[in-house]
This record gives structure tokens, sequence and C-alpha cells, in this order.
């Protein structure tokens, strides 16, 4: 059994001791949950870390699918036309709480209702984005849980560096189509202010999320310039790739540095980022909150409290490389 399938056997079985301790919230009544993604639905095969967290915190809560619980998915698949039409549909449908798991999905739904509560799972820096004033008192429709971008953003470069310190150059890949977003500039200025006090220059690829076709083109061109390290933005759709951009990474002799630790799982090199499961049980305790009759706006955005530095030393010994002992003294987790 795989570790994929151990946790998904985890999971069912954590459902299944929680089950008899599962309280009607209210009896009789059935609550319609919206799950908005942005990026691509994950395929077959491929766990949904955040999502199978979510489900089973609530079942903890007492929401139970198929009893007192439907939860509608859609997702845009990286297109913001298909975003919009999908957001509408939960609207449509008048569901009771929409989870947004990133910026992009929680600014759709935004523009698309001002009343069915909002919980942004896994947001980054929603006031930048707009969608709130500030996180202790966000108003309106909004709340939930947000990550830090620019001090991990700077932590992952300092991190990519000691593990190979002679590192000039890094490419900061990242869908070219939202480079404008204010999160994604944010980004993008972090890793240039980072990559300067480490003396790396910094230079920017288009990695689309509505193409993955092309995206053996990108890393092959990236490697012909002489590029043989990256960093990546925090994006559902290539958390949800993760398998083919690890599989792309060796193949092209790429050392990246990945923000969540199911892509240093994958056969990334490395990682360091918020605890996707963690945020996500936490955004089902908002939704149990707003169910009960808590406002949204109420309730003070969140920001992350666990992080993982991941290090996979097959894949530092696929790549060449030879991982410093006081680098893995820092990791949480060491793939051996």
């Amino acid at each position: 059994m795989g570790r994929y399938e151990r946790r998904r056997f985890l999971l069912a079985a954590g459902a299944m001791l929680a089950a008899p301790r599962v309280r009607a919230q209210q009896r009789g009544k059935v609550y319609t949950l919206g799950w908005l993604g942005s990026g691509i639905r994950p395929g077959p095969g491929t766990p949904n870390v955040s999502y199978d967290a979510f489900v089973l915190r609530l079942r903890e809560l007492g929401y139970v699918e198929g009893r007192n619980l439907v939860v509608e998915q859609r997702f845009g698949e990286g297109k913001t036309a298909q975003l919009d039409k999908r957001t509408s549909e939960l609207v449509a449908l008048k569901v009771d709480v929409i989870l947004a798991t990133t910026t992009t999905a929680a600014a759709a739904a935004s523009k698309a209702t001002r009343s069915i509560p909002i919980v942004m799972g896994s947001a980054a820096n929603p006031v930048a984005a707009g969608l709130l004033s500030n996180l202790s008192h966000p108003g309106g429709n909004i709340t939930g849980l947000t990550l830090e971008t620019a001090d991990t953003t700077a932590k992952r470069l300092e991190l990519l560096k000691a593990a190979i310190p002679p590192l000039k150059r890094i490419a900061a890949m990242h869908p070219a189509s939202i480079r404008n977003f204010p999160v994604v500039s944010q980004w993008l200025k972090a890793n240039e202010a980072a990559g300067e006090l480490l003396g790396v220059t910094v230079t920017p690829i288009d990695l689309p999320i509505d193409a993955i076709d092309r995206w053996e083109q990108v890393f092959r061109k990236a490697a012909s310039d002489g590029l043989s390290a990256a960093t990546l933005l925090e994006t559902p759709t290539y958390l949800g790739s993760r398998a083919r951009l690890a599989e792309l990474c060796l193949k092209y002799r790429m050392a990246a540095v990945f923000p969540f630790r199911e892509q240093a799982e994958a056969g990334g090199l490395m990682a360091y980022g918020a605890d996707l499961p963690d945020l996500y049980r936490r955004a089902a305790e908002y939704v149990d909150k707003i169910l009960k009759g808590a406002k949204p706006g109420d309730l003070p955005v969140e920001q992350p409290t666990k992080f993982a530095l991941v290090v996979n030393l097959r894949t530092a010994k696929a790549l060449g490389l030879t991982i410093a002992p006081s680098l893995l003294l820092r990791a949480d987790h060491v793939i051996q």
C-alpha cells in the first residue's frame, strides 16, 4: 500500500471512528456547501489532501455527506471565464457557504455574491487583492485562512541557496496570464528582493495553468537557457499536477523548491510552506461557526500556524546534489 493509499485509508478509518460521535446540527436540515477551486479538478488517483482534510473535519463536527451535507465541487480549470461560470452555478444553487480555495476563487465568489458566506481555504494576501480591508475585521461576507507569501517566498530562495551554494540564477515559474494579479506581482517582487540579497538573478518564466501540454516545452527552453533551479508559485494547478512537475524537473535537471510538502513527496527536491491539511481543517471550523449563525465579517482571518520543510534526498541524489547536513537538520521531514 503506497503513501497516498495509506493516507486515504487512515482518513476513511478516522471518519468511521468519528461517525458514532456525530450529532445532527438540526434534525432534518441538509446543508449544501460549494467547493470552488480556480485550478484543474484533480484527476483519478491524485489525492486532494485539502478536500480530504476539510470533509473529515466537517464529519467530526457533525456534517456527514449523504446524511446532512451535500458538497458541490466546481473548478475553474485555470480560466477566468470558466471560473466565473462555475461560481455562478454555485450561487444559483443557493449553497449555504462557498469554500474558495484560492485568492482567485475568492475574488470570483465575491464578485458573484454579497450574501452567501465565503470561507477562504488558502488565499494569498487577500488584503492586497482587495477582498477585504484588514484581517482582524474583514467585514462583508468573506473570512477564512490566508497564506503568508512574502516571508515564505524569500525563505524558499534562502533554502535553495543553502542546498546549492554556487547557485547564481533561478527561474520563478508562474502563469503569465495572471502576472498582473496583485498576489502574483507581489510574489515576483518578493523573489527579486530575496534574490538580490542572496546574489541570485531571478528570471520570470511562464508556466501556464491552462496548457499543461506546453510544460515540457517550457522546461526544455529553461534548461537550454542555462537555468538549473526553480521556485514555483502557490497555485492549485501546480499542486494537482505535482507528479508531472517532479517528472519534468528530474528530466531537465531542474532543482526546484516548492510551496507545499506534497510536491516534495511527489518527487520535487524541496518544499517549504504552510501545512495545507491543517489550513483546511481550520476552514471547516469556520464553516461550522457560520452554519451555527456567526457572521463571516465578524470572524478574523487567520494565518498559518504550521509550516514544514521537506527535503527529498532521492531526488537530490538523482540530480547529483549533496545536501549539507546542517540543512537536513533543519528539515521537518527527509525523504530517504
